[in-house]
């Protein structure tokens, strides 16, 4: 389900959804966002190759999500841990209460 996003509109910016990324710079990212590109990365393995699970990577997929609105509205002032708290906590909520998301995802750019 995650292959048929290819844009997420966040704080009036299109970012590219770049799944599964493969990370050549940094291998010991899962996710990153990249501001200044407006792109969300995140890859399908973990650092040694093996696949990873679909609910960490929804998880990551919040986690850069709240990294690109903190940055928008906040100025980058969450901790690690409060984007990490915020990305999970999320993710619980709208999997045990059967919201649909990710779901018409793709935003087109016009």
């Amino acid at each position: 389900m995650l292959n048929k996003i290819k844009t997420i509109k966040i704080a009036g910016h299109i970012y590219k959804f770049l799944f599964p990324y493969k990370f050549q710079e940094r291998t010991d990212l899962s996710a990153q966002a990249d501001h200044p590109q407006c792109e969300i990365r995140i890859s399908d393995q973990d650092i040694n190759g093996n696949k990873r699970a679909e609910s960490n990577i929804r998880e990551d997929l919040w986690h850069e999500i709240i990294h690109c609105i903190d940055e928008a509205y906040c100025a980058g002032s969450l901790t690690e841990s409060q984007v990490l708290g915020l990305g999970q906590g999320l993710n619980q909520v709208l999997k045990d209460n059967f919201i649909i998301y990710y779901k018409g995802a793709n935003h087109s750019s016009k």
